[in-house]
């Protein structure tokens, strides 16, 4: 009973395609044909346009790690193979738009924000830029400047500019770390210090 119990079971694996939940055979690598059949329906679904891996994997449940090093090397292979041209890198954002983005947020919120402000605001508006888009502007006293600078030639952002002026104005802070204790100084005064 045993052995043909283990047989029927072999055989039914051999003429049926077992799928998991997540659209992968078990057990088997990805058939390249489903993957292709997939790129094209998804992208027909887009409007003619294909997906990009985190999209396509969402809503196919084929992994990255089904396809690539397997049958492709890169997902602009798996494009071209199945007729579509790869898709485009997002450019960088103009400076401009960068700035806009940053002084309505300080406007919205009555204050310039913080790093957890434009990653809450990115949650909410996912045409706000990431805060690493920021960073290209160099240190937070660097990307207040150019703020004050852009709310000057712009109508609307006198309250903004208000804001960059008074952060500007304070004097910065100075980290000393010496052994056992860490001392933040500002315009040669001691503010705070606590034992390492």
């Amino acid at each position: 009973m045993w052995v043909g119990s283990r047989r029927r079971i072999r055989d039914s694996l051999k003429r049926w395609s077992i799928r998991c939940l997540c659209g992968t055979l078990i057990g088997m690598a990805m058939a390249k044909g489903h993957i292709l059949q997939e790129i094209k329906r998804t992208a027909a679904k887009n409007g003619g346009a294909p997906l990009g891996t985190a999209l396509f994997e969402a809503e196919t449940g084929i992994r990255t790690a089904d396809w690539c090093g397997i049958h492709w090397a890169r997902w602009g292979d798996a494009l071209r193979e199945a007729g579509f041209e790869p898709n485009q890198m997002r450019g960088a954002y103009k400076a401009e738009h960068v700035l806009q983005k940053f002084a309505e947020l300080a406007q919205e919120l009555g204050r310039i924000p913080v790093k957890a402000e434009c990653a809450m605001k990115r949650k909410r508006d996912p045409n706000f830029p990431s805060f690493n888009v920021f960073a290209r502007f160099g240190s937070k006293a660097d990307l207040i400047r150019e703020l004050s600078q852009f709310c000057r030639s712009s109508e609307g952002f006198d309250a903004v500019l208000a804001m960059c002026e008074e952060q500007l104005q304070q004097p910065p802070m100075e980290t000393v770390r010496r052994p056992g204790l860490i001392v933040v100084f500002a315009d040669d005064k001691l503010l705070t210090s606590w034992p390492r």
